[in-house]
C-alpha cells in the first residue's frame, strides 16, 4: 500500500519503472525506520517539504515499523479493542501517541517562524502544521528529514536527541531505549509520588525485575550519552558546539541517521566512536548486558541481611 501511494507521485517525474522502483525503495526504508533515500544531493526529502502524500506516506510507516510486530498482531487480533489487548501493547500505543503528538506541538510552537526548518520555502500554515508532525516521527529512528536539521533552534535540537534516545519499540525494526522501558519508567516515578508499593499500571503489577531492567537501560544510556559527549567534544577541540555533537551521538546510538553538522566533516576517531555506537545500538543495550553478564543462570545462593541507606 505505501508503494503505490508513493508511486502516484514518483511515477509521473520518473517513468512507470523507476517510479514503481522509487515507491518500493522508500516504502521499505521507512517502515524498516532505515531512512535510506535515493535522492543524493536533495537532501532526504527536504524537496516535498510541502508534500502532504509523501510526508504523511513515509511517517504512517515509519509509525507502523516502529510499533513492533508484537504490538501490531495483537492490535489485528483483537480488531483494534484496545482493552483487549495485552499491558505491552496499551504501554507502547499510548505512549507512541503521547510522544507524537507532544513533539508536533513543540515544533509548531518552536520553529512556527523559522525560515529555514517549518517556514523553509514560504510554507502555509498546513504545510507548517505537516513538518511539524513529520519532525515528530522521523526522529523516532527513521532519518528521514524534510529540512535541514542544523538549522533547528538548539532548544529543538534538545527535544530531537530526547525522542531519538526513546526511540521505537521492543521487536520493532526501530532503535533506542524503546517505548515500554519509557512508560515503566514513568509507571515506577508516579507509584513512587503516590507512595505505592507496588508498580501498578492499568489494573495491573510490573514484576520488580522488569523495573530494575527499566532502570538499568536508562543508565547504560545516560551513561553512555555523558561518556560520549565528552569523548567528542575532545576529539573535535571546540570544532562544533556541544549541542550538534550530542545530536550526532544520540542519532548514532538510537540508530536514527539524522545529523545537525555533517557526520562526514568529523575526524576519524569521532566516526569510529560513532559506529561502536551504532552497534551498541542496534544490538540493544539489554542484549549486551546480558552478554557481558553472568552466564550461570542460577540465582544466588546466599542473602545477606537488608539495610537501608539515605536516598535524596
Amino acid at each position: 500500500g505505501g508503494m503505490l501511494l508513493l508511486s502516484i507521485r514518483f511515477v509521473p517525474d520518473r517513468g512507470l519503472m523507476q517510479g514503481l522502483y522509487y515507491g518500493l525503495f522508500h516504502a521499505v526504508s521507512a517502515f524498516c525506520n532505515a531512512g535510506f533515500d535515493l535522492f543524493g544531493a536533495a537532501g532526504s526529502l527536504m524537496q516535498f517539504h510541502n508534500d502532504a502524500l509523501v510526508l504523511m506516506t513515509i511517517s504512517l510507516l515509519i509509525i507502523m515499523g516502529g510499533l513492533g510486530f508484537t504490538v501490531i498482531s495483537d492490535l489485528i487480533t483483537n480488531r483494534f479493542r484496545m482493552r483487549r489487548t495485552t499491558l505491552h501493547t496499551r504501554m507502547v500505543v499510548v505512549t507512541t501517541l503521547i510522544l507524537l503528538a507532544g513533539g508536533m506541538l513543540y515544533f509548531g510552537l518552536a520553529e512556527w517562524n523559522n525560515p529555514r526548518t517549518l517556514g523553509y520555502g514560504d510554507a502555509k500554515t498546513g504545510e507548517k502544521l505537516l513538518n511539524a508532525w513529520f519532525q515528530s516521527v522521523t526522529p523516532r529512528t527513521a532519518g528521514f528529514f524534510s529540512f535541514d536539521q542544523g538549522a533547528l533552534s538548539d532548544a529543538s535540537k534538545l527535544v530531537t536527541i530526547v525522542l531519538m534516545l526513546v526511540g521505537a519499540s521492543p521487536a520493532s525494526t526501530g532503535g533506542g531505549i524503546k517505548t515500554s522501558t519509557v512508560a515503566v519508567i514513568a509507571t515506577i516515578l508516579s507509584s513512587v509520588i503516590a507512595g505505592k508499593q507496588d508498580y501498578e499500571v492499568s489494573g495491573r503489577r510490573l514484576p520488580g525485575s522488569v523495573a530494575r531492567t527499566a532502570l538499568s537501560i536508562l543508565v547504560v544510556y545516560l551513561v553512555l550519552v555523558l561518556f560520549g559527549g565528552v569523548f567528542l567534544s575532545l576529539v573535535e577541540q571546540g570544532r562544533f558546539s556541544m549541542i550538534d555533537l550530542l545530536y550526532e551521538e544520540a542519532s548514532a546510538l538510537g540508530t536514527v541517521g539524522l545529523t545537525a553538522l555533517g557526520t562526514a566533516n568529523l575526524k576519524a576517531p569521532s566516526q569510529l566512536f560513532l559506529i561502536v555506537l551504532m552497534y551498541f545500538g542496534r544490538v540493544g543495550p539489554l542484549t549486551m548486558m546480558l552478554t557481558m553478564g553472568s552466564t550461570s543462570g542460577h540465582p544466588g545462593t546466599i542473602h545477606y541481611p537488608e539495610e537501608g541507606v539515605l536516598l535524596g
